[in-house]
């Protein structure tokens, strides 16, 4: 068989196809926990079981790739990370620039200040990349990523907010050692990999 061959894709179920039994708080802090029940569509055809899942709720988020174009160089903070405590490289992270959604705020408008907040940077320009679920199985959260132009050439060695407890570091690198921390592991963010891909793929005329 070859590829013309091959069948149409089959269309993917809807929200119709779920029914949700019941939504029960586990805990509410600055993030949620619920115990959900639901069913759902099969692929077989027939509906499942009452299932029971629990489920980490967030506000989604924004992180922003930093890109100095005069430079041909890329900005990373790096900070302690409590869920990397078993990363095999470091608990402490590479990554983009990032920060939670507030519904009072366009996101654009969340990603320039966490620039400034944790990087120091003033964004001249920037293009949306798109929007990911980070870990659909065990949690809602969607982050939005952009990519965006700015002028590292002065930046601090240090960035973030003391009332939020940041502690970061700034790293203002060449394009091409971003790209081999890349294929080298040194990078283990998943959505700043992601960006770093897309850079890698489109360049930077955008």
């Amino acid at each position: 068989m070859t590829a013309k061959n091959l069948p149409p894709p089959v269309e993917p179920f809807k929200h119709d196809d779920v029914s949700i039994s019941s939504r029960e708080d586990l805990y509410r802090g600055y993030f949620r926990a619920e115990k959900v029940q639901f069913r759902h569509r099969r692929f077989k055809g027939d509906i499942s079981n009452t299932v029971t899942r629990e489920l980490f709720i967030t506000k989604g988020a924004v992180s922003v790739l930093l890109y100095d174009p005069k430079l041909d160089a890329v900005v990373f903070v790096e900070q302690f990370r409590l869920g990397a405590l078993d990363s095999p490289r470091s608990p402490w992270q590479l990554e983009m620039v990032a920060g939670m959604l507030d519904k009072s705020l366009p996101i654009e408008e969340i990603a320039r200040r966490e620039a400034m907040e944790e990087a120091g940077c003033d964004i001249a320009s920037m293009v949306r990349i798109g929007s990911f679920f980070t870990t659909p199985g065990i949690c809602n959260e969607r982050f939005h990523v952009y990519a965006a132009k700015v002028d590292a050439s002065s930046l601090a060695e240090h960035g973030g907010l003391d009332e939020e407890h940041e502690d970061i570091r700034i790293h203002v690198v060449p394009r091409q050692q971003a790209f081999a921390w890349l294929d080298d592991g040194h990078v283990e963010n998943a959505m700043t990999v992601l960006a770093l891909q897309w850079l890698r793929i489109h360049g930077t005329n955008w």
